[in-house]
């Protein structure tokens, strides 16, 4: 999903670091280098995709688990819960991308899962041509 994120602030000593606000959510993403310069303050159309550098290791939880979005350390990684729709985790109104995540547990298709992952990595679309740019 495609969603205007507001830059709140661009690292100086992390190139790749920006955080990023979707939905009064501040998230901090690792963001490739783009052919455009972000600026702060300024709204680009994104899409989010949860990373992690060795097998995701989801945990199936109760039905009235609360969903949550939170930073882990002062890093890139982040705690979900949420529900896994294909190739979706949906936490508090935003989806990011998760791949190969149902390959080894389908049985966790529209379940409310918990994960980590090493980082959110957002992608930055062409105003004009929806096209990924970084």
């Amino acid at each position: 999903m495609i969603y205007q994120a507001k830059v709140l602030m661009q690292s100086e000593c992390i190139e790749e670091e920006i955080i990023i606000e979707i939905n009064n959510i501040n998230l901090v993403c690792f963001a490739s280098i783009c052919p455009y310069e972000i600026e702060v303050g300024a709204t680009y159309p994104v899409e989010l995709h949860l990373y992690t550098f060795n097998d995701y290791e989801p945990k199936e939880l109760s039905d009235d688990s609360p969903a949550l979005i939170r930073r882990v350390g002062n890093d890139f990684e982040y705690m979900f819960v949420g529900i896994l729709n294909d190739d979706n985790l949906n936490v508090n109104e935003l989806n990011f991308k998760i791949n190969d995540l149902l390959g080894e547990y389908p049985y966790l298709n529209g379940k409310i899962i918990s994960v980590k992952a090493d980082r959110i990595d957002v992608e930055f679309f062409d105003f004009m041509s929806n096209e990924i740019l970084c």
